[in-house]
């Protein structure tokens, strides 16, 4: 997820930064023309997010999910898990400071190999803060020392099993970096490529990896990739009362199935300044129910299909504590995991245990929302 919601010009014309042309890769590739990454993308089948998870290169907090939330997940039918990491500390420190980038990779490794071990498939997702996407266009030098951090990673990772781990480039790339995430894309895969040959990687499209982002992506040239994209359409409804969420954050209430009428309530109740957002939530009028929600995954699958690879959505949900009517959020995630089920090869929900969660942690220990397992088909 990208916390930055609303639309922001983060560009002058003092940021342009030139990227390095894609060159041919450190190691040998010969692109795979079998079924590998298809193998793959459906052994991930039904995942979760771990937006809780410890930081590897921080001291454990309280409220972090570590190596013991593996053995909850797995119980609860999940087949694979996602780790956000946030990298940039790595990076800052190529090439001065290698070490950073080293530490982290072998801490990942341990994590990884630890839900390996529980029969969990990990993908592995570099999740920085905003500000990073900034520097990759503003700071010279930032994607090279970028691209020289994952393949320090995938250096480290490319031992474990590849048949349970994808390697994802980038969450989410976001407006800062517009038009330049094609050839930079392509740089860090093959940075990663020539370290983890054997290794599936996660591609997406730019900016906040959509629907329509994803279609305006032309596939790379390399055979063992996974496609993906992110959803949480209409946010009116799914970031309803999320403070971090603009326009969004001081809207509560908002019913699914949404109805034009519903998003018209809304945008009169809300400030000015916030109401243009607000109506672009109708969808032509037309409003958000089951069959939209299938409509619109469907676009994402024609595209694969046109493309003959493998899809996946990792990232969708609904925000609990803003607001939301349960029954509503329920009947979302099962409208959505019915119609992501039709079109992609595998889904991870967000998330564990934060705000989109389907189980709470407190001082009673672990509660689980069977009702939310069963939208999704685990129950």
């Amino acid at each position: 997820m990208y916390r930055s919601v609303q639309r922001r010009a983060l560009l002058g014309a003092a940021l342009g930064a030139s990227l390095p042309k894609p060159g041919a890769p450190r190691a040998a590739f010969v692109p795979d023309t079998g079924n590998v990454p298809w193998r793959r993308a459906r052994r991930l089948g039904r995942g979760v997010n771990l937006s809780l998870w410890r930081d590897p290169l921080a001291a454990p907090k309280g409220e972090a999910e570590g190596r013991e939330t593996l053995a909850e997940i797995a119980a609860l039918g999940f087949r694979h898990v996602r780790l956000p990491i946030d990298m940039s500390p790595a990076v800052a420190g190529i090439p001065r400071r290698p070490e950073v980038a080293r530490r982290l990779a072998n801490r990942l490794a341990g994590d990884i190999a630890a839900a390996q071990a529980r029969g969990l498939a990990v993908i592995l997702d570099m999740h920085p803060p905003d500000l990073f996407r900034e520097r990759l266009v503003a700071v010279p030098g930032e994607p090279e020392r970028f691209a020289e951090t994952w393949a320090v990673i995938a250096r480290s990772l490319a031992p474990l099993d590849p048949e349970s781990l994808v390697l994802e480039v980038l969450n989410e790339p976001g407006e800062a970096l517009g038009p330049r995430w094609p050839r930079l894309q392509a740089v860090l895969v093959q940075a990663i490529r020539a370290e983890a040959p054997g290794h599936t990687i996660l591609v997406t499209g730019g900016n906040f990896s959509t629907v329509g982002d994803l279609r305006q992506l032309d596939p790379l040239q390399d055979g063992n990739l996974i496609y993906s994209f992110h959803c949480y359409t209409p946010m009116l409804f799914t970031h309803q009362g999320a403070a971090w969420a603009q326009p969004y954050a001081r809207i509560k209430g908002v019913p699914y199935p949404l109805r034009a009428a519903d998003v018209r309530a809304a945008g009169a109740a809300a400030p000015a300044a916030d109401r243009q957002a607000i109506a672009a939530e109708a969808r032509d009028g037309a409003g958000w129910d089951g069959a939209a929600l299938e409509a619109l995954l469907a676009e994402a699958g024609e595209w694969a299909s046109q493309h003959g690879v493998p899809l996946v959505c990792t990232e969708f949900g609904v925000f609990r504590d803003g607001g939301v009517n349960p029954a509503d959020r329920l009947r979302y995630l099962a409208d959505i995991q019915a119609a992501l089920s039709r079109h992609v090869q595998g889904w991870t929900v967000w998330d564990y245990s934060g705000g989109f969660g389907v189980v709470r942690r407190g001082r009673h220990g672990l509660r689980v929302d069977h009702a939310v397992l069963r939208a999704l088909g685990l129950a």
